[in-house]
């Protein structure tokens, strides 16, 4: 809450929330509960702000849905890795949303992307943002990939992990092509 309130404090909107904890830092059932903990502390601290959530492939589809199913009532804005592309766990986890009136924008391809399975999901209307790396990619390659992730009905949001001039490359790439969702 104390990081939430700085950003807020310069002017943010929007947090983007690590969430996975029990993948990577904790017991499975403590990293789930503390997630939701925070999912919803940060809404009701900040409810005039959007909420991204980022799983780092750090769910079973099965257990991200019981993670959105406890935080009934946070808006997300934004839902990326929650577990690692199939085509038949974002089918899930899309159903699930729909069936709930839900419809945060799902954003994958960040860690050893399957570009199949992303194009299926694309074309499915399932996912809705490609994350590929700036640098992993190229910055050259996403210029000419932004057509066909257009022609797919994505946005893009080029991923800036490990390196900072990676945002300046991000900004400069996402001024001149405006197909990305923040």
């Amino acid at each position: 809450l104390e990081e939430c309130r700085y950003d807020y404090d310069y002017g943010y909107r929007q947090f983007k929330l690590k969430i996975g904890r029990g993948d990577k830092w904790m017991e499975k059932e403590q990293g789930i509960a503390r997630d939701i903990e925070i999912t919803k502390m940060v809404r009701e601290n900040f409810p005039d702000c959007d909420i991204l959530v980022d799983g780092n492939n750090g769910f079973t589809a099965e257990e991200f849905i019981r993670y959105m199913d406890a935080i009934t009532g946070t808006s997300l804005f934004w839902i990326e890795e929650p577990f690692h592309e199939t085509v038949g766990d974002y089918e899930k986890l899309d159903s699930w949303l729909k069936g709930r009136g839900l419809d945060p924008l799902l954003a994958d391809g960040e860690a050893r992307p399957d570009d199949e399975v992303l194009r299926q999901l694309a074309s499915r209307k399932i996912l809705d943002v490609y994350l590929q790396d700036i640098s992993g990619l190229g910055f050259t390659k996403w210029i000419g990939f932004m057509k066909e992730i257009q022609k797919l009905g994505l946005m893009a949001s080029p991923h800036a992990w490990g390196s900072a001039v990676k945002t300046n490359y991000i900004a400069h790439f996402c001024g001149a092509f405006r197909n990305v969702p923040t």
